[in-house]
Formats: structure tokens, sequence, C-alpha cells
């Protein structure tokens, strides 16, 4: 399965449906957002953009979203975009991966330390990764505000590929 990875759009509504529009072209079959999304307006654009198009998107909640956490979490999940609270568990093709934000450095220790995951899927740090920990892989997209070179991740959990792929900036 082709996941598309974005993080830290921060309400950056223009960003988003850049992002949104090549995660399309790149054929992504599920996107996950990890976190800091920074308004509703944010979801609307995955909304017509993914969801829409039957390519389901699962947001965490980030840092900032705390004031916004009611009417995020009540964003209709009929869009094909799924709001799911500060922590997202999947399970594509029998990989195992949770979608956290990254902000809360304890868990993402503690999910680290026990290789439970395939993936773990974060943001936070507004800089693209890629690292191994044992048997898990920690894959951050990098940011699409506040960041020189906002970028989204492309993960093939059938061969295990990553690309980053930068936006182009206007």
């Amino acid at each position: 399965m082709k996941i598309g990875i974005l993080s830290d759009t921060h309400g950056n509504v223009q960003r988003t449906r850049q992002a949104a529009q090549l995660l399309k072209a790149e054929a992504c079959q599920c996107v996950v957002h990890c976190g800091d999304i920074g308004s509703e307006s944010v979801l609307m654009v995955l909304a017509e953009l993914l969801g829409a198009h039957g390519i389901p998107v699962y947001a965490v909640l980030g840092n900032v979203d705390q004031s916004l956490m009611q009417d995020l979490m009540s964003f209709p999940s009929s869009t094909g975009v799924h709001v799911c609270g500060r922590r997202a568990e999947l399970s594509p093709e029998g990989k195992k991966l949770i979608v956290i934000h990254g902000d809360d450095t304890k868990f993402l220790d503690e999910c680290l330390e026990s290789e439970a995951y395939d993936y773990i899927l974060t943001g936070h740090t507004h800089q693209s990764e890629e690292v191994s920990y044992g048997k898990t892989r920690l894959i951050n997209p990098g940011a699409l505000h506040r960041t020189a070179t906002p970028s989204v991740a492309l993960l093939d959990t059938n061969t295990g590929q990553v690309a980053f792929q930068a936006l182009f900036q206007e």
C-alpha cells in the first residue's frame, strides 16, 4: 500500500492543497496527517481532494491543536477524513504502524523501545527524517509550514521504500 504522509500544516490551506494534489497524483491509497493541523479548513481541503475521491485520511492532533480539539474531533468522518485524537494505529497489509505528533517524547520513546510497530509516523520537529530503531522505522515527513523546504513523504508498505517530496514554492 502506498501511504502519503504529511504533518505540521498549521492551518496553511494553500500548501495543504498542493500536498494533497501531489499525494493524489502519486496514487496514494491512504494519507496520514501527523498533527498540528491548525484549522478545520485544512481538513476540508483534504476531504475535497482526497476523501471525496476514495482516499481515506487519518489525522492525529498535535500540540497546537489543543484549542481546536472540539472542532477538529467533530469533523465528519463521512468526508473520508478521520480525526483520531492524539494517536492512530493502522495495520495496512499486515504492517503495524502508529501515527503520533511526536511532542510527547516520553510516549515516542516508549513506542520506539517497544519495537511493537513496523513504522512510527510522526511530525513536530519540522525536519524530514527516516531512522531505524531495531525493527521499527520512524518516518517524519517534515512540515508544510514554518520550514525552508515544505515536504511530504511517501511510504510503500510492500517494498518498504520511503521517498521525500519537496513542494514547489511560489
